[in-house]
């Protein structure tokens, strides 16, 4: 919520706080130093640390299986990109799409994950994915990938990467 409380200040009220702030540290300062001169054995060094940053709440972490799941709608907009210029003339490959989308959901609200239903569900995804990519390059050569958006490319670059790494992971059973 600080966040969007943050944008209702004016660049003037911000510089205004900030002077504020540096001058109540300078008077702390000067107060410390005069105890020390004075001997008084307020010798405790006092510091202060500012946050500056805020973050959104509503920012997810990445996980490995949140990852996958959104690198697996990805390559499913893709196909049906790759695929627009055949309909009619060939049939849709299948990317069981539904039944991928149930199986995350069901792995995502599970209230306790162990380590083999994370491992199972991960597996899961890497197949659904393989699958999807595999489906890719098999359109790649009927359809030229320039079909896709700058951004669809870039993305489909970096789920193959994502997938490479994620495999490697899950049949070296590494983290």
């Amino acid at each position: 919520m600080m966040v969007y409380f943050r944008k209702r200040f004016t660049l003037e009220d911000l510089t205004h706080f900030q002077e504020e702030i540096k001058g109540r540290l300078e008077a702390i300062e000067k107060k410390d130093n005069e105890d020390k001169g004075n001997g008084s054995g307020g010798g405790n060094q006092r510091k202060l640390f500012l946050e500056a940053t805020v973050t959104p709440a509503d920012i997810r972490f990445p996980t490995d299986m949140s990852l996958l799941n959104e690198a697996r709608e990805k390559t499913e907009s893709v196909i049906d990109t790759l695929h627009a210029p055949l309909r009619g003339e060939e049939e849709k490959v299948r990317t069981h799409r539904q039944k991928a989308r149930k199986d995350y959901l069901e792995f995502a609200k599970a209230k306790k994950k162990n380590r083999r239903g994370i491992r199972r569900a991960i597996g899961k995804q890497l197949r659904y994915l393989r699958r999807n990519l595999g489906h890719i390059k098999e359109l790649s050569t009927k359809v030229p990938l320039s079909e896709l958006s700058r951004r669809e490319y870039k993305d489909l670059l970096v789920i193959a990467e994502l997938y490479r790494q994620q495999d490697l992971m899950y049949r070296g059973k590494t983290h």
